[in-house]
């Protein structure tokens, strides 16, 4: 029973693939009008985040400065106003992308556990069950956890951004293009950082499949390894994996 890696993946450093893309779309279709409800509940949120700052200058400026109590206590008021409907819109997209992410994952892996069932024997016997488990089980989950929350704080990001913008262009156009003149090293930071993490978590995404892949021979082959005696060096060698990859 080899102990060796697994060989890199094809697709291991392979980019962005619109076929693959559009066919896990597919598995949104049955969704759609829950997803355009959590966009709608997300720019709600969005807008009640943004207006915080901008009630906060007018209690401030023409409400504490000014000395008018009716025009600080509409400013607090709104505020509030802005603070609940920012909860509640939260509170419903969390719910609904819950759903969604777990109704996505039930499709996804029933599709999967069927096509498993009718893949030739010989696939099974060139890649390991460990490997197969890790696609099913740890990539699944990845993919759930991107469709459920990272897709749309995306949108939500750079939705808030916009806005952030706006409100300070129009608050202060001059101290705001002060501020401004630091994006373009921020945005080279963050184009280095993002090439980076993606290397790096493809390559752990890889050294987990091949953990998963080794602990399942093993577990699958211990009479094997015991009838040969080979628990110590089939533990050295994985050891001695680990640690090189460390």
């Amino acid at each position: 029973m080899s102990n060796a890696p697994a060989p890199l993946d094809d697709a291991l450093m392979k980019g962005f693939d619109k076929k693959t893309t559009a066919r896990l779309l597919e598995f949104l279709r049955p969704y759609q009008s829950r997803l355009w409800l959590s966009t709608l509940l997300m720019m709600l949120n969005s807008l009640s985040a943004i207006a915080g700052p901008y009630l906060i200058q007018i209690a401030v400026d023409s409400g504490l400065r000014a000395g008018s109590l009716p025009v600080l206590r509409q400013a607090v008021l709104l505020y509030l106003l802005a603070a609940g409907v920012q909860w509640v819109s939260i509170f419903s997209r969390v719910t609904i992308m819950a759903h969604v992410g777990t109704g996505f994952i039930f499709d996804l892996r029933e599709k999967l556990f069927e096509h498993l069932q009718k893949l030739s024997l010989s696939f099974y016997s060139r890649n390991s069950v460990g490997r197969i488990l890790t696609r099913v089980i740890n990539d699944v989950e990845v993919l759930r956890e991107f469709i459920t929350w990272a897709l749309l704080a995306i949108i939500r990001d750079l939705f808030v951004v916009v806005g952030i913008l706006v409100t300070m262009l129009v608050l202060d156009t001059r101290l705001s293009l002060i501020a401004f003149s630091v994006l373009p090293l921020m945005i080279a930071i963050t184009v280095g950082f993002r090439r980076q993490a993606r290397q790096n978590y493809r390559l752990v995404r890889q050294a987990i499949s091949w953990v998963n892949s080794v602990l399942a021979e093993n577990i699958n082959g211990v009479r094997v390894v015991q009838a040969f005696s080979r628990q110590q060096t089939n533990f050295d060698n994985f050891r001695a994996k680990v640690n090189l990859n460390n």
